[in-house]
């Protein structure tokens, strides 16, 4: 039953139109350095200790001035950077879900992944939570990837990538297991990689 809940919960985050992404800057202080552990070691999340407050201000925010307009916008946060995903009825909500994002402080970054789109369907939005499920489990299995330090979304088959590589070499391959798993039409990548 809870399941089935979370479902129809979700049922308008799936959307079939792309609209563009962006990425925007903001002047807060940057996040901290990125992480020295080899590809091989696996633990706590790499995140800076303010990105859940960051996460549940943003939450806060677009329920207190949006409401009902930004509720199928998903938040993730990575060291300050903003991954906004998600389907929204038209572009000034689009617009807004970004600016409110941007008004939050110690936020560096917001990228915009944000679907305009009034498609969508409980078939898709299942079939996109299965694609998240399924890559999580490839990605706790996968030896040498640092799992703990990315976070992805499905929207529509899309995959998005975010967080923090190793190396270009670990990116690469968790881009080819996202690509390899069933019902993935594209990977988008914000995962940052040093050097």
């Amino acid at each position: 039953m809870r399941i089935t809940a979370v479902l129809v919960a979700s049922a308008l985050l799936a959307a079939t139109a792309l609209g563009g992404c962006a990425a925007i800057d903001f002047p807060w202080p940057g996040p901290s350095e990125p992480s020295s552990k080899s590809s091989g070691d696996v633990a706590e999340p790499e995140t800076g200790p303010d990105d859940a407050v960051i996460k549940a201000t943003i939450a806060r925010v677009y329920l207190e001035d949006a409401k009902e307009r930004l509720e199928d916008v998903s938040i993730d946060v990575y060291q300050g950077r903003v991954m906004l995903t998600g389907a929204v009825a038209d572009a000034a909500d689009r617009a807004l879900a970004v600016r409110l994002a941007g008004t939050v402080r110690n936020v560096n970054q917001v990228i915009d992944e944000i679907q305009v789109t009034s498609q969508g369907g409980f078939a898709t939005t299942a079939r996109d939570l299965i694609v998240e499920t399924k890559l999580k489990a490839k990605l706790l299995l996968a030896k040498g990837i640092a799992w703990a330090n990315y976070r992805w979304r499905a929207v529509n088959g899309i995959v998005y990538l975010f967080g923090q590589a190793n190396d270009r070499r670990e990116l690469d391959r968790v881009v080819a297991i996202a690509r390899d798993t069933d019902d993935v039409r594209s990977v988008v990548t914000h995962v940052l990689v040093p050097g």
